[in-house]
């Protein structure tokens, strides 16, 4: 009746329209497109006002009425809403802003931390030690993430 225009309705409608426009009811079929900038740009607005880059359980998109990060996470996942399938909300900021995805660090090679410690020691005189904070040859890193 809805969607033929029959018993008193207009037609080209729905259930999902109907409950969508007086209940509230997120009709998936008739979400608005995303682009990876639009992503990204509420992505950097949440790390500027959290302090941290969003993931799929932050919540709802402050900056988009109605969005909740778990829905842009599943739509990048399956390639909905015009985002590229396959991907997640930790992907594009890795692949766009560089951050470091704390579930995928680096390989660490011994010669490797022995070659940063000795700068270390050059530098400053000491060893390191796990609370030394930050290895300046490696940016991402520090002792304590290396202990």
């Amino acid at each position: 009746s809805l969607e033929r225009g029959h018993r008193g309705f207009e037609g080209r409608s729905s259930l999902a329209k109907l409950l969508a426009k007086h209940r509230g009811y997120r009709n998936p079929k008739g979400l608005s497109p995303l682009t990876v900038d639009q992503v990204l740009e509420w992505a950097d607005r949440h790390k500027k006002r959290t302090g941290r880059w969003p993931n799929a359980k932050s919540g709802a998109v402050v900056d988009a009425p109605g969005e909740k990060w778990r829905n842009i996470q599943n739509s990048l996942q399956r390639g909905q809403r015009g985002l590229p399938r396959g991907l997640t909300i930790m992907q594009l900021l890795v692949e766009h802003r560089g951050v470091r995805n704390q579930g995928f660090l680096p390989v660490l090679k011994e010669p490797r931390i022995v070659n940063w410690a000795r700068e270390h020691f050059r530098r400053t005189g000491k060893w390191p030690t796990r609370s030394s904070g930050a290895v300046v040859e490696a940016p991402g890193e520090t002792w304590q993430g290396i202990h």
